[in-house]
């Protein structure tokens, strides 16, 4: 499998660090981060994103858009950058590839510009199952207090239900429909994060965006949003590396600089296999995406790995920079409290390796035992 970037790739992922490093510095970062806490995020940041065309690539069904949205998610990661982006693009993948109608294709286009941020409820991975109940043609939806990242900032709900039938039902709520109700809460990383509850109500008409049929594109979609998930996981573990071996060749320690210290190099060459093995996993399974091939197992091994590798490269990381790297004067702090909420994210190590198995291992059982 050809896993090189192209020319136009590689111009993007170039630009988007030069953007980043410019614009996502310490200081910018704790300005947003009071007390320790998000509070919002960089809103001319976001108008960037919308001139940029970065956030309009997950608004059309091109498998293509794939490798864009995974350079993009990367380097989000990367910087420790606090934005809705991957939220928004996971709603904003869903409705393009299984929405219908014109208010389907007017939240889009605002979603496009960034003038409409929507957040998914129900659509990642690991969250519970949120049910459409019928009564003669109305369907009615509820659910009860869901952590939900960046439902503070959302303009609107992209919420997925599954009807009596087993068909899933897209929904569309403004932040400020009745029965809906944000309560926001504080949180360890640096992304806002709210309680979201919503009362029974009936749902119809230009509420409802999306009745698909085909289950399987549906988890295609959710694989390729998880993806995108561990390829910011990835970029996190990369910049936290990057961060360790600046520190370890600058910091002295009993007159030697510390990364001269084998039981240092050793640590860092653990994490090094770490990452690597993580990002050709992600690679990998997003250029199956591109390709329009099925990326559903293949993704939950990458992030298996994605979640692994960026938990122990941050972990290692602020080990080897010492109290520093907890303060609040290092960029290490920030990515070490997002690594320690991937598993939020992400899925936790034993329900991927569940998912991986299931995948996997199950439809081999017979070959596996012989």
């Amino acid at each position: 499998m050809d896993l090189q970037f192209s020319e136009t790739d590689t111009l993007l992922r170039s630009s988007a660090q030069k953007l980043f490093e410019e614009r996502v510095t310490l200081g910018a970062k704790l300005e947003l981060d009071h007390d320790g806490h998000a509070s919002t995020f960089d809103q001319e940041l976001w108008r960037e994103f919308g001139e940029l065309g970065w956030l309009s690539a997950a608004c059309a069904p091109d498998p293509e858009a794939a490798v864009v949205l995974g350079i993009l998610a990367e380097e989000v990661g990367r910087s420790g950058c606090a934005t809705p982006f991957l939220r928004a693009a996971t709603a904003a993948l869903t409705l393009a590839r299984h929405g219908e109608g014109a208010v389907t294709k007017r939240l889009l286009e605002q979603a496009a510009l960034g003038t409409q941020i929507l957040i998914p409820v129900g659509i990642e991975p690991g969250q519970k199952t949120i049910l459409a109940e019928q009564d003669g043609k109305d369907f009615y939806v509820a659910f009860d207090r869901r952590l939900v990242e960046w439902a503070p900032s959302a303009t609107g709900f992209i919420v997925m239900a599954w009807r009596p039938d087993g068909r899933p039902l897209l929904v569309h709520f403004d932040h400020d429909a009745p029965g809906l109700e944000i309560e926001p809460v504080e949180t360890f990383d640096n992304a806002a994060a709210a309680w979201v509850s919503l009362q029974r109500i009936a749902v119809s008409g230009d509420a409802v965006v999306g009745s698909p049929e085909s289950l399987e594109n549906i988890d295609e979609t959710i694989a390729l949003t998880q993806l995108l998930s561990a390829a910011e996981a990835v970029g996190g573990a990369e910049g936290a590396l990057d961060l360790v071996v600046n520190h370890v060749r600058e910091r002295e320690q009993f007159g030697r600089k510390i990364g001269a210290f084998q039981s240092i190099q050793h640590g860092l060459a653990d994490v090094k296999i770490l990452v690597d093995g993580a990002s050709l996993a992600v690679w990998s399974a997003l250029s199956d995406a591109s390709l329009d091939r099925s990326c559903v197992g293949s993704a939950a091994l990458a992030t298996w790995l994605a979640q692994r590798a960026f938990q122990e490269t941050a972990v290692k990381g602020a080990l080897y920079h010492g109290g520093m790297g907890h303060t609040r004067d290092s960029h290490m702090q920030f990515l070490y409290r997002r690594a320690g909420t991937s598993h939020a994210r992400l899925g936790t190590q034993w329900d991927l390796l569940g998912t991986i198995s299931d995948f996997y291992i199950a439809p081999n059982l017979d070959r596996v035992t012989d």
